[in-house]
Parts: C-alpha cells; structure tokens; sequence
C-alpha cells in the first residue's frame, strides 16, 4: 500500500470515486440474473454504507480508509470469482458479512481463520525442491542450485513448474583424465539442468540469456550454494559484456518467430502464444536493464503486472492474435533496448582472464581436497 500512503485526496474525493465505481458496477450487475443482490450495490447499513460513514470521520486518516476500501474491494472480488466458479472453497465456509473477517497477505486477500488456496502449491513446490536437491547430492556435487523460469522472474502462476537451473561440478576423471566430460545433467520427471563448471562459465561468459539469469537472482531464489558457488555469484561483473546485445537480441528473434509459427498454426493456441509474447517483452526489459546498468537482474518487479496481463491475454484479440497495443508496446521495449545496447558502458569482450583463474582455482582446490561426486 505504499502507494496508498502517498494519497493527500480529501475524503470527499474518495467518496466520489468510490461511488462512480459503484455506478459502473452496478450497470453491468444490473444485466447478471444470477444474482438478486451483488456487494458492490450499496445498501443501507451495508459494509459499504458503514465505509462512505467512515471516510467522513475527520479521526480516521486518510490512509486506513484507502485500505479499508481495497480491502472491501477485494471482499466484492472475492464473491465474483465464487460465482463464476474460480475460488476452490466450500459453500459452508463462504460467510461475507464483515469485512473484519478477512485479512491481506502478501498482497492477496485471506479470510481469518480460513485454509490459504495457495497453501497447497507452496507445499507441492517445496517437496518438488526437496526431492531435486537429494536427487542432485546422491548423482554430482551441486555448487549451485537456484529457482529458474516464471518462479524466479516472479511471473508464475498456481500452474507453474518448478524450474530448477545450476552448476555442478565434474568428477576428477573427466576434468583431468580420459572419461568424457558431461557438460550438463538432467533429472528425469524433474525440470531441472544443472551444466558443469567449465560448461557453465562459457555459457556465462556468452551472456547466454537462460544462463546469466543465475546471476541476477534474488537470494530467496538460490537453493543451495557453497563457497565455490558464492565465488561465481561475486563474479558476475566480470561475466557480462557486449556480446549480451547478440544473444538477447538473438533470444528475442527466436521468440517472435515462435509466435508467427504458432500464429501460421490453423488453431493457434492463445494460453502459449501469450506465454511466448510475455517473454518477448520481458527478454528486451530483461536485457535493456543489463546494457544499461551494468548488471542483471532477474526478477521483473517494475514491469511484473503488465507482464502478468499480458500472459492472462489482455494483449490479443479472440483469435488470440497480438492486438495494436501490443505491437506498440513491444515497439516501446525494442526501442529501450536499441538505445540501452547504443549507449551500453559494458565492455566489448567479458574478463576471460578472471574466469580463468576463477575456474582453474575452483578445480584445482577441489582436488587438493579430494572432493569429488
């Protein structure tokens, strides 16, 4: 509600609002035989009725009656979504009559005393974890694991897998004797690639956009990490480079052309083409941020609703075709990235000399110490 707190409107204002939302509202309820009474048409006595009294209490400051009129917002929202069948809920538990009942968490509205619907995908997630790091401990020795994809660009929904992405490190006989080396490692029933040092510090210094992305994470997002681990994360700076204008310009190209062979598609399904169009924005926000300030990073808070939107499909038409806003904004963020890679103050070419020695010290410890998978 940081937002919020900035609000100097007079009650009188918010009362206006408030009430101009309730007509706009009550026009479209008008139309639904569903429903004899809605919560968003005001009644005497009723929680809305109690909120326009309270907004023009001259004690009450400004602030809470802008929470309280979300919070009630949020209530009426509720309802909608219990209508339309899209709030996994019992009919028994479904009581709306005061507003004191309920509560906001993490930015989501929670009724006192009621089993969170989100509960259960947090536990799915954290098992699903669980079982990647035991599975990776018993087949390689991890020296980093993180969140990958939706979870950590904060752009996941309930359906969302669990995307795991890291570095191991090879065994002795493939860094210095004759078994073939394995550049990466997969987990089956798992999304989970983990790729080997010398695998992953090419990629890295290839400003490879799936790979570079480890290096920008939030510290929520890292799983596990050791001291070898926390060493490649300090690195990062020395990592990027000029060469992240050809590979996200170069992810991006392959994204649109993923849209125009879903689009040439005689059904073309409209769920991944607005996947694929998120991530087309997000990839030139993604790499704009990188050219221009010389750092990565991965979560997209600044621009995460309307990447949100554009994945719920606010961005095509029935058909599911991109609409005109969406060809401008994508326009918009092309631009930014243009002018981000033209006045980038990156180097043309990354420190290999420091990845050097960082990769040869990290192998050349490990084997003095005899650590091994």
């Amino acid at each position: 509600m940081s937002s919020v707190s900035e609000d100097k409107r007079e009650p009188e204002t918010l009362i206006d609002e408030c009430e101009a939302l309730l007509r706009s509202e009550r026009t479209f309820l008008e139309t639904d035989p569903d429903f004899e009474r809605h919560p968003l048409v005001p009644e005497p006595g009723s929680i809305e009725a109690q909120l326009f009294a309270a907004l023009i209490e001259e004690s009450q400051p400004v602030i809470r009656l802008a929470e309280q009129f979300a919070l009630w917002q949020g209530v009426c929202a509720l309802r909608v979504q219990k209508k339309e069948g899209m709030w996994p809920m019992d009919e028994d538990d479904w009581s709306l009559e005061r507003v004191d009942d309920y509560r906001m968490e993490d930015g989501s509205l929670m009724k006192i005393g009621m089993t969170d619907p989100m509960q259960a995908v947090r536990e799915r997630r954290a098992a699903s974890v669980a079982r990647t790091l035991d599975a990776l401990e018993r087949c390689c020795r991890p020296l980093l694991v993180c969140l990958s994809g939706s979870l950590a660009y904060g752009l996941d929904t309930p359906e969302s897998d669990v995307d795991i992405r890291g570095i191991f490190l090879n065994e002795a006989e493939e860094l210095i004797g004759l078994r073939e080396e394995r550049e990466s490692l997969r987990l089956e029933d798992s999304d989970t690639v983990l790729y080997g040092l010398r695998k992953a510090m090419k990629l890295l210094l290839a400003c490879n956009p799936n790979v570079v992305e480890l290096l920008g994470l939030r510290k929520r997002d890292i799983l596990f990490c050791t001291e070898e681990g926390r060493q490649i994360l300090e690195a990062a700076p020395a990592f990027l480079s000029q060469k992240a204008i050809f590979t996200f310009g170069a992810y991006a190209t392959n994204l649109r052309r993923q849209i125009q062979k879903q689009l040439d598609a005689g059904k073309p399904d409209k769920k991944a083409i607005g996947k694929e169009m998120m991530h087309l924005i997000r990839i030139y926000d993604m790499g704009a941020d990188l050219l221009a300030y010389g750092r990565v990073i991965t979560y997209r808070e600044e621009t995460n609703s309307l990447l949100l939107r554009i994945r719920a499909g606010e961005y095509q038409d029935r058909r599911g075709l991109p609409t005109a806003d969406y060809d401008r904004l994508l326009e918009d963020f092309m631009g930014t990235f243009n002018n981000a890679a033209i006045g980038t103050r990156l180097p043309k070419e990354p420190d290999w000399n420091k990845v050097n020695d960082l990769t040869m010290g990290i192998v050349r410890n490990s084997l003095s110490r005899g650590q091994e998978c």
